[in-house]
């Protein structure tokens, strides 16, 4: 399976100050006929003499971009971070555009993801139970009968949606307390550990918000009732397991540079729900939530109720 001639959904890419990730990035999209390109650059921290150097050459590279119709840039001065940053690009991204597809410039999509995307933001365009497709998998085996699944689960490390689902985005899960306590968000979840985690991180999400953007997203994608599209092969590789990077530092951390693969021909699969074994297997495997799963976690649990 092969892109375009001109590939005409638009494609936004994040960046900030690791401008030897970004080359590898571009270099992809130039190679899928991108016509429709936005960059969203995030400004230096103050007081970095090394953010300054490297966003520079960051945004050098941008405007040497010769090589699509379409190129639209956001340059912010100041650095918004983690958090506001990407929330800064994908609301200028959508105020633009009604979909399109979304990469951060750490995250490495071979040819097959651009096809994809782009043929499963067309087919569930007006899907309302269908909010994101992710390029990223996690699984050891096959899912399914197709060539994708659904998932509760949406993988942002390269990603495609709508702007009817990025507006309903709640950035300070202002829902959360009355959505934790109501049946919908235990129907979410296939064992009790699992459903613990996930209190436990948005708890913390809504009483301290951290620089970070993608468990809002999560938690809003949730409690509309959202499912993902997933290839069933891995379609993008994260290159940003490094010392430059935020959160992901550790090269030999078994999510690093996993290789992607190539697609056939895309077959639509009979079942239209999550999976239950798959969505477990990612929240063991991407989410660490091995120890939650079993008795002893909520032993621990139990003692520290005690003890508080």
């Amino acid at each position: 399976m092969s892109a375009p001639e001109k590939f005409c959904t638009p494609v936004l890419v994040i960046t900030f100050n690791r401008p030897h990730h970004l080359s590898t990035v571009l270099n992809a999209i130039k190679v899928a006929a991108i016509d429709n390109l936005y960059i969203a650059s995030d400004g230096p921290r103050r007081d970095s003499p090394d953010d300054v150097l490297k966003v520079n050459e960051t945004r050098r590279q941008i405007k040497n971009i010769d090589w699509v119709n379409n190129l639209r840039t956001l340059f912010h001065s100041d650095n918004l971070g983690c958090k506001l940053g990407v929330y800064a690009a994908i609301d200028w991204f959508f105020s633009e555009v009604n979909e399109g597809i979304i990469i951060e410039d750490d995250c490495l999509p071979n040819q097959d993801f651009f096809k994809f995307c782009h043929q499963m933001l067309e087919r569930y365009r007006e899907d309302p139970k269908v909010w994101v497709i992710t390029g990223t998998n996690f699984q050891s085996q096959k899912i399914g009968d197709g060539s994708y699944y659904l998932s509760k689960y949406n993988h942002v490390w390269g990603w495609a949606t709508w702007r009817r689902s990025w507006r309903m985005i709640d950035k300070r899960i202002s829902f959360w307390p009355s959505f934790k306590n109501s049946p919908e968000w235990k129907a979410i979840f296939y064992h009790p550990g699992e459903m613990l985690y996930w209190e436990d991180v948005f708890d913390r999400m809504y009483r301290n918000p951290i620089d970070t953007w993608d468990y809002q997203w999560t938690a809003s994608v949730w409690l509309h009732h959202g499912l993902t599209v997933t290839p069933n092969v891995n379609l993008v590789s994260n290159i940003g397991f490094d010392c430059d990077a935020t959160h992901t530092k550790d090269s030999s951390h078994p999510l690093a540079f996993r290789k992607s693969h190539k697609m056939s021909v895309i077959k639509e699969p009979s079942f239209a729900g999550p999976y239950k074994d798959a969505d477990l297997t990612t929240f063991r495997k991407v989410f660490g939530g091995r120890s939650y799963l079993y008795p002893l976690y909520f032993v621990r649990k139990f003692f520290s109720f005690l003890r508080n």
